[in-house]
């Protein structure tokens, strides 16, 4: 028997927590996940990334619960770990505060969401290319953030560039380009709206 505490066990958290979520049981999913991060960060330490991992995958979950507090400071501790592990120009530091710029931007807190994801652009620019698919999509993110903000003009920049860089690089019939043209046109039409209305 491995024990509660080992590496092993945490990871037969992990998947049973997967499992449960294919299930679609969000909350046994939750437990087993807290589960493997409370063995993580006692045994691997709290700065480990198999705990960002962890912390990431509850903040995920609570996200998707609705429960969107609990979801930032869960994936604030995975940024901080990330970043303390790998450095701020990583790709996984990158992905970490489009994550924690999600939940704020959910929250409402657009301009520090704007904040968190141009970060993440420039570290994708800096070490991916700009003409990188996850530079595009954290480019489609910024875009859909402008948007929010009501700055349509530069929504529409944003998505332009961004399918112009998936179309390239992953085809015009990937998932992804179609949802970036659907978002460019969201975009469109909501500028053509602003226009409309400020005509009168």
């Amino acid at each position: 028997a491995l024990g509660k505490n080992h590496p092993k066990t945490a990871t037969g958290y992990q998947h049973l927590a997967d499992t449960l979520l294919a299930k679609g049981d969000k909350d046994e999913s939750l437990i087993e996940h807290r589960k493997a991060l409370a063995v993580r960060a006692n045994i691997l330490s709290k700065d480990h990334p198999d705990t960002a991992l962890s912390c990431a995958r509850i903040g995920k979950l609570l996200s998707e619960k609705g429960d969107l507090v609990g979801a930032l400071v869960a994936y604030r501790q995975a940024l901080a770990i990330t970043v303390g592990l790998c450095g701020e120009d990583h790709p996984d530091s990158a992905t970490a505060h489009i994550q924690v710029g999600l939940v704020l931007a959910a929250q409402g807190d657009v301009e520090d969401a704007m904040e968190e994801v141009q970060q993440a652009l420039q570290v994708r620019e800096g070490i991916l290319g700009k003409d990188h698919p996850d530079t595009a999509r954290a480019l489609g993110v910024i875009g859909t953030l402008h948007s929010v903000l009501g700055e349509f003009t530069e929504a529409q920049e944003r998505h332009k560039k961004s399918l112009s860089i998936l179309e390239r690089k992953l085809g015009k019939k990937n998932p992804d380009v179609k949802a970036a043209r659907q978002r460019l046109m969201m975009a469109v039409e909501k500028k053509e709206e602003s226009i409309a209305l400020d005509s009168f």
